[in-house]
């Protein structure tokens, strides 16, 4: 009725069987490495961390005798001291070298140029620059600025056929008045201007483009001073 059946060994008697596969252990209860067995530990390759106190120490300096008698004499001499001496001047002299420059002259319909090349030797001796443009016209560019006024005197005593531009400091100080009734009077304007030592050329009212209705605008034009852009601060 009954079967007899082997009895399986106890749950601790397994475990110790199976530590003494393939391992030994010491006598302080400690697995030693056998031998036999394939496997090897891997060494670590994560580099070591300083200490926390070592990190946070600050690096100290040797302390610096500036006193000593046998140490190096220090330079004051500034090796770059003549460049920068030889640049300003360079400066100075373009800046003061610098002259306004004069506006061209176009001059149409030239057959023949000598007698303009005559002119121009005689008021302006090499100090121009002669340019050939298309159907027959030339470009004069003279450097000196009397030049350029004697020149332009002498071709409107020929009656030459010839326009040029005003040079920029003959050329009137333009700016808009805001703000202001299209009724105003002008003459009321121009002697506020006065006031701030502006001296009115021309002055008139700004309409709108499509309906030429008057805007409260006025566009005037100042006599050429160092003083015009204090028309801003008013």
């Amino acid at each position: 009725m009954f079967v007899n059946r082997p009895r399986s060994h106890s749950f601790n008697h397994e475990t110790e069987t199976r530590k003494t596969v393939g391992q030994d252990t010491t006598s302080d209860g400690k697995e030693a490495k056998n031998s036999s067995s394939p496997w090897r530990d891997a060494k670590s390759r994560i580099r070591p961390r300083n200490s926390p106190d070592s990190n946070n120490a600050k690096p100290q300096k040797q302390t610096k005798i500036n006193n000593y008698w046998l140490s190096q004499p220090i330079p004051t001499l500034n090796s770059f001291e003549a460049t920068v001496m030889e640049n300003n001047k360079e400066t100075e002299s373009t800046i003061r070298e610098k002259l306004p420059q004069s506006p061209p002259i176009f001059v149409d319909i030239i057959e023949n140029i000598e007698p303009l090349k005559q002119l121009l030797d005689a008021v302006a001796s090499n100090n121009y620059e002669l340019k050939v443009l298309r159907d027959n016209g030339v470009t004069i560019l003279i450097n000196m600025h009397k030049d350029y006024k004697e020149d332009e005197k002498q071709l409107d005593i020929k009656g030459t056929d010839y326009y040029t531009y005003k040079p920029k400091e003959e050329r009137s100080f333009s700016a808009v008045l805001k703000n202001m009734h299209p009724s105003t009077n002008l003459e009321d304007i121009k002697k506020g201007l006065l006031k701030f030592g502006q001296v009115t050329v021309n002055i008139s009212n700004i309409k709108q483009r499509i309906t030429k209705k008057p805007l409260h605008m006025f566009i005037v034009e100042l006599a050429p001073q160092q003083n015009n852009k204090q028309i801003y601060d008013a």
